[in-house]
């Protein structure tokens, strides 16, 4: 999971840089990395409750983690 997310951000660097865009603001770059820490979270805790037991308990662990994450992002993108 961390050499996904490693190589997700540096494709995005890669493409922020080729795009000529100027980077955002630091508030809007914390709250994306929020975002994301909270979606590895929950993700992270979903893997390791379908190995310890079945899918619908799993299910319930891990999802408050991944709707904050969505919902980081919405709110995110209604204040732009």
């Amino acid at each position: 999971m961390i050499i996904s997310q490693g190589v997700g951000l540096a494709g995005t660097l890669v493409l922020l840089a080729l795009s000529g865009e100027p980077l955002p603001a630091p508030g809007a770059l914390a709250f994306a990395a929020a975002a994301g820490a909270s979606g590895v979270t929950g993700l992270g805790f979903f893997y390791y409750a379908l190995s310890r037991g079945t899918m619908s308990e799993s299910a319930s662990t891990a999802s408050p983690f991944m709707s904050m994450s969505s919902f980081m992002r919405s709110d995110f993108l209604k204040s732009r």
